[in-house]
């Protein structure tokens, strides 16, 4: 069974206290679980969750002395973003809600890290075959500068 199938079996018919919206991101920000209602909302929240972690880690590395078991919080008082790093089947994914109108941001910070364990131990050990990557590419034989010419803002 996919690594996607097991995490949609963990979180069937599972009820959380605080947490509303949340998703389980490859490190690309392909999305493997969401309870999102909107799939565009989901694929903007997985593209810029994954762009923020990288960039959080990559100025990480540059100021902090020490590495650790980082977590990302973007919040108010009342409403917020919070990313952990997830670690299935040997590789890292990410953990995301986002919430609003939450009187104790604590207590659902509190829920989303005990998500996390109880996915890591309800996949830890069982056989999950590894999801391939998509076959065949968008483009074939593309060069640097019809990349670079993809993402530019000049006109044809």
């Amino acid at each position: 069974m996919s690594i996607s199938n097991k995490i949609n079996n963990f979180f069937e018919n599972k009820k959380f206290k605080f947490v509303s919206e949340i998703i389980i991101l490859r490190t690309d920000g392909i999305s493997l679980y969401s309870n999102f209602s909107n799939t565009e909302k989901e694929t903007l929240a997985g593209a810029l969750t994954c762009s923020l972690w990288q960039a959080a880690k990559a100025l990480s590395e540059q100021v902090l002395v020490k590495k650790g078991d980082y977590r990302l919080a973007f919040d108010t008082t009342t409403s917020g973003i919070y990313i952990l790093p997830i670690k299935l089947a040997n590789k890292e994914y990410y953990i995301c809600t986002f919430w609003k109108d939450q009187k104790v941001p604590a207590q659902l910070k509190n829920e989303v890290r005990k998500i996390k364990d109880e996915l890591e131990s309800f996949l830890e050990g069982n056989n999950i075959v590894q999801e391939e990557n998509r076959e065949g590419f968008l483009f074939q034989n593309i060069t640097d500068a019809e990349m670079d010419d993809l993402f530019s803002m000049k006109r044809v």
